[in-house]
């Protein structure tokens, strides 16, 4: 269990790490007691014999055992609040690998599978600190001294024991081989079947109207079937184990008992003996159970750090953009061994950039490389002079406003779903708090040490939010040290690069909010629910809202726009061009699109994307005339748009 402490250790706060050190100290307590209490009952019940009686004894063996039962139930009130701590922090580590990294099993198996990490595996794993292994090291040192004791009293106690043993530790090595295995396949399957509920769930209007529900239902029983099965099999190897555990204890008991009677009537052992040391019988096997406890915990952290080990990997990258101007110069990607999804890709960005091409030629490679997502094998993608690909997730993301195909809607109000719990303000606090910002990151440079540092709270909080320091413990503030000591070298424009980015975050301009609800046509649907996922809104409300959300930031940095307007009417996405039209005026960006009306009207060049180049760039008239490509692609967007007319 050495390896599960050293790794819950990195989620223990100063106060957790107090009390966990408390329940080593009430182990000791709590089984030291075990010891001397049979000898007080064999010195007691000596006394009696002899006609001796003591009231003061009586008094201390009665507050012995109450510090006792104090201790124990102590160390199980610490060890269940740890647990829930230690629960919230995996959640919340777990939760932010999913915000700041690339996690391999939300890109393998999908949400779903990562939802049995976070709920199930955080709470499997906390369980674990229940297997004190501060209990099974004091007790085994107390069994021991019972044991040496007993050979003073008698040599029967321990010549039954030793061969009891011996029966329990054979019991536990094969019973621990045989769980472990079972219940790694049971876990495996529980990551299998989990998305496909979700994904059944989720699906359940497509099933209903278009294929048998039945036949669905009857495929996941089967998975649950195998699943129960592994789990079955651990459960029953478990249970077997320990009435195996049982059944020993109980012939030890039994034989003890019997040859006691025969050692008695031979006046071998005293009846004072005899009774301490069927007391001893409680103490003596519970290392036993103990160890089996601690075995199986071990076999479980085995198998359920195996799988967070991938989501739990620290985010390594610590680029610090100057600014969200990019470079693409001279990138190659590869989407296999052989094939390229870009090659030799070359941009430069002043203002609008449009992008157009036959779907599957690069442009969401272009995208991906953009992020930070993928890494060019060839040339190099920079944003503010660092590679996209080294700059911290949360980071990237806060320099790029990103309008994405895939609408993201709450089940919130408008309002919600336009700020995300930003505070509104007006422009003149708004231009205010970035000051504010801007001159406690300065002064960071100022601080005698990192305490200091730490007490400037919007200094701390930007760090927190653009680096993507979720976590609590202490390892929250030692990488939030090692981001000040960054911040402290950096000029006055980058720290007001970084003090714009925080703001934008935290606060929006309510006048431009209801400008922008307005200028959408949105207000109708102020102080409503819009349901799961925007289930009781139209698509085109939706995208609308999505618009609102990327427009009301303040950070007027780098954009990528995708395919934008894929459910509104003609004159709904007439509404949103005019409004990005309006709101854009002056910013840099790509807008991506199979809408080349779009491209035309947002864009101050085009480039035309084939086989992962850019074959053509231009204005849309010179595009028209020197590039077939982009003439086929408008010709066949403008049959498209009159067939929908």
């Amino acid at each position: 269990m050495y390896s599960y402490y050293k790794f819950i250790w990195r989620y223990f706060t100063t106060k957790d790490k107090i009390f966990f050190a408390c329940t080593a100290v009430l182990s000791i307590g709590a089984n030291g007691i075990s010891v001397i209490l049979p000898v007080m009952q064999k010195t007691m019940i000596d006394k009696i014999t002899i006609h001796e009686q003591s009231f003061i004894g009586v008094i201390v063996l009665c507050i012995v055992s109450i510090l006792g039962i104090a201790a124990i139930l102590s160390n199980a009130i610490i060890i269940n609040s740890l647990l829930y701590r230690i629960e919230r922090n995996l959640q919340l580590r777990l939760l932010s690998s999913a915000m700041t990294g690339q996690n391999k099993i939300i890109k393998s198996k999908g949400p779903g599978a990562y939802m049995v990490s976070v709920f199930g595996d955080s709470e499997q794993m906390a369980m674990l600190i229940d297997n004190n292994v501060f209990d099974l090291l004091m007790q085994m040192i107390a069994s021991v001294t019972i044991l040496v004791v007993s050979l003073r009293w008698s040599p029967l106690f321990v010549c039954v024991i030793i061969p009891a043993y011996i029966g329990l530790i054979l019991n536990e090595i094969i019973s621990s081989k045989l769980f472990r295995s079972n219940f790694e396949k049971g876990r495996e399957a529980v990551y299998e079947i989990n998305p496909r509920v979700l994904e059944m769930i989720e699906n359940r209007d497509t099933l209903l109207g278009y294929a048998s529900v039945d036949h669905f239902m009857m495929s996941l029983n089967k998975q649950f079937d195998g699943r129960d099965l592994y789990f079955k099999r651990a459960g029953k190897i478990e249970r077997v184990s320990e009435g195996i555990i049982g059944a020993i204890k109980t012939a030890t008991m039994v034989a003890f008992f019997i040859l006691s009677l025969y050692y008695i009537g031979n006046n071998k052992m005293e009846v004072s003996s005899f009774v301490a040391l069927t007391t001893c019988f409680s103490y003596v096997f519970s290392p036993i159970t103990t160890l089996k406890k601690c075995v199986t915990g071990s076999q479980k952290y085995k198998t359920l750090r195996d799988k967070l080990d991938a989501s739990l990997l620290d985010d390594k990258k610590t680029g610090i953009p100057r600014n969200s101007d990019f470079d693409i110069n001279h990138c190659s990607c590869k989407y296999n061994e052989v094939d390229y999804s870009l090659k030799n890709l070359t941009m430069t960005f002043n203002g609008i950039t449009g992008i157009v091409g036959l779907s599957g030629e690069g442009k969401t490679s272009i995208i991906k490389m953009m992020l930070g997502e993928i890494a060019p094998e060839e040339g190099k993608c920079l944003m503010g002079g660092v590679k996209t690909e080294d700059i911290p997730k949360p980071l990237i993301r806060s320099v790029i406003r990103y309008l994405k195909q895939d609408e993201e809607i709450f089940d919130e109000d408008l309002k919600y779903n336009i700020v995300l719990n930003k505070k509104g303000i007006s422009k003149i606090e708004y231009d205010e708090i970035l000051n504010k910002i801007y001159l406690e990151l300065r002064s960071l440079r100022e601080c005698r040490d990192d305490n200091e540092a730490m007490k400037k709270k919007h200094a701390t909080e930007c760090v927190v939010e653009l680096f993507g320091v979720y976590e609590l413990g202490e390892n929250r503030k030692k990488k939030i040290t090692e981001y000040m000591q960054m911040i402290k070298n950096m000029d006055a424009d980058q720290l007001l690069f970084l003090a714009g980015l925080y703001a934008s975050k935290e606060y929006y301009v309510e006048s431009k909010y209801i400008e922008i609800i307005h200028d959408l046509n949105l207000t109708k649907l102020e102080g409503r629910h819009l349901g799961q996922r925007g289930n009781k809104i139209s698509g085109g409300e939706k995208n609308k809202i999505i618009l609102a959300r990327f427009l009301i930031m303040e950070n007027q940095q780098f954009f990528i726009i995708d395919e934008p307007f894929t459910n509104v009417d003609t004159i709904s996405e007439t509404t949103c061009m005019n409004v990005l039209k309006k709101y854009l005026k002056g910013s840099q960006g790509i807008i991506i699109s199979h809408k080349l009306n779009i491209i035309k009207e947002l864009s101050n060049k085009i480039c035309v994307l084939s086989e992962g180049m850019i074959v053509m760039e231009g204005e849309h008239e010179y595009l028209l005339d020197h590039s077939s490509l982009y003439k086929s692609l408008y010709e066949s967007f403008l049959k498209k748009a009159e067939l929908l007319d």
